[in-house]
C-alpha cells in the first residue's frame, strides 16, 4: 500500500483539493495520528543492508524513534569501554541503533547507534571500534523490516518534509 500526497496537501495549503487523502495510522504505543507526515517520513539513513540478502526499505521516522524509546526494539545494550565502575568494570550502556551494515557470513559489519548519555552519534563496528553489535545482524535487519511492515506507507513529498523539519 502507497500514500501519496503532493506538496500542497502536505501542510494543509489546500484542503478543498479533490486529490487530498486523509490518513490516519495507530503508532507504536497506540496514538492514532490524522495526516502523519513528520512520523512517516523517511530518510536514507535510516535502514539496513545485508551483503547477499539486500536492503531494507528506508525506515520511517515516528516507528524508529518510537521502536528505539519505548519498545526497546532497536535498543542495544553493551558494556560501554569507555567508561570503568567502582569495581573497574564497564557499565552496560544503551545504545539505539539508527543503522547496520554488514555480511552475514562473515559477521563483519558497521553500525550507526545514538547515544542518550552524551547526546551523540556512536558508530558500532567489527573491525574497528571498542563497540560491536551484540547477537545477529540477520535479527537486526529483520527488525528494521518489521517496522517497514508495519508502516509501509510513502510520502511523495518527502523534500518538502525535510525542509520544513530543518
Amino acid at each position: 500500500m502507497e500514500f501519496i500526497m503532493n506538496t500542497n496537501d502536505a501542510f494543509g495549503a489546500n484542503p478543498s483539493n479533490a486529490n487530498t487523502h486523509t490518513l490516519t495510522i495507530q503508532t507504536l504505543r497506540g496514538t492514532r495520528l490524522e495526516n502523519p507526515y513528520y512520523y512517516l517520513y523517511r530518510s536514507n539513513y535510516f535502514r539496513s543492508d545485508l551483503i547477499y540478502v539486500g536492503s531494507t526499505n528506508y525506515v520511517a521516522l515516528g516507528p524508529l524513534l518510537e521502536s528505539c524509546l519505548h519498545t526497546g526494539s532497536l535498543a542495544v545494550k553493551v558494556p560501554d569501554k569507555r567508561y570503568l565502575n567502582e569495581e573497574q568494570e564497564h557499565p552496560m550502556g544503551t545504545f539505539y541503533l539508527l543503522n547496520a551494515g554488514g555480511s552475514p557470513l562473515s559477521g563483519m559489519h558497521s553500525a550507526m547507534t545514538y547515544d542518550p548519555k552524551e547526546r551523540i552519534l556512536l558508530g558500532f563496528s567489527s573491525w574497528r571500534g571498542i563497540f560491536q553489535l551484540p547477537g545477529s545482524l540477520y535479527k537486526w535487519t529483520l527488525k528494521f523490516k518489521t517496522l517497514n511492515d508495519q508502516f509501509p506507507w510513502k510520502l511523495r513529498n518527502q523534500p518538502a518534509i525535510e525542509y520544513r523539519m530543518l
